[in-house]
């Protein structure tokens, strides 16, 4: 661990990087150097989206899955960084190292950033995005940037709508609990399962109607919503509604009740 290394690597960029060829035979090689926070002279590198410090440190070795101290690592960086030149240079030359894991990694990171490009490189360079990350799909983090464009082109690839996390929570029920119309319409054309239940027995329309979004709770009856599944408490979408006093809620949900 060096403590002072960012400020080497400041250096070395004005120098042409001089510092750095001094030292490759040397056991302080400052290309596999790290200072206390766990960042390499790649991590600072794609901080600052550098290309050239870039592509000069992945050819004198850098690992481009380095963790930090925050389990934070270059490719993964480069997965949210706004030069998507960087990003399809780092898959190219790293490739040999992507792990399953890695892949929805840098789906989540990309979309949960809502950037499109990125996601279409990860697609292009045949990552697969049908792998869940942390056991929440890949479709479940891009609703986090409430980008309609990314949560289309996951799906257009395959990515699953109705897998659920450890909470039994899908795609659908998050877009309706965030009042995400557009994209909840638009899972429900996927063939989101409408009815599909949380591990509390929540479904979309229960935790639309606790919220209020009128409009989702229209377009969920539209769509086959049974107005009178009852959670594990026994509570249903209207006496929710009721409870929370959401008014044009309650309204829509007795048109169908009575």
């Amino acid at each position: 661990m060096i403590g002072n290394l960012k400020s080497i690597y400041m250096s070395a960029i004005k120098e042409g990087y001089g510092i750095i060829e001094a030292k490759k035979d040397d056991i302080t090689n400052l290309v596999f150097a790290c200072d206390e926070f766990g960042d390499t002279f790649l991590h600072f590198a794609l901080y600052d989206e550098n290309i050239e410090a870039i592509k000069y440190l992945m050819e004198s070795g850098s690992y481009p899955l380095a963790y930090n101290s925050e389990s934070v690592h270059p490719l993964a960086i480069a997965s949210k960084c706004g030069n998507i030149e960087i990003l399809k240079y780092l898959i190219a030359k790293s490739k040999c190292c992507i792990t399953e894991y890695v892949e929805a990694e840098l789906f989540a990171t990309a979309a949960v950033s809502g950037l499109f490009d990125n996601v279409k490189c990860l697609l292009n360079n045949n990552l697969n995005c049908k792998i869940p990350f942390r056991n929440e799909s890949i479709v479940s983090w891009a609703l986090q940037s409430e980008n309609l464009d990314i949560v289309k082109l996951l799906c257009e690839y395959g990515a699953p709508i109705n897998d659920s996390n450890e909470d039994g929570i899908t795609p659908l029920y998050s877009a309706s609990a965030e009042g995400l119309l557009e994209i909840t319409e638009f899972l429900l054309s996927r063939g989101a399962e409408v009815n599909k239940s949380s591990n509390i027995g929540c479904t979309p329309l229960i935790i639309a109607s606790c919220f209020g979004h009128v409009e989702i709770v229209k377009l969920l009856l539209k769509n086959g919503a049974d107005v009178d599944f009852e959670d594990n408490d026994k509570e249903t979408a209207l006496s929710y509604a009721i409870k929370y006093g959401h008014e044009k809620v309650v309204n829509e949900l007795l048109t169908i009740v009575n």
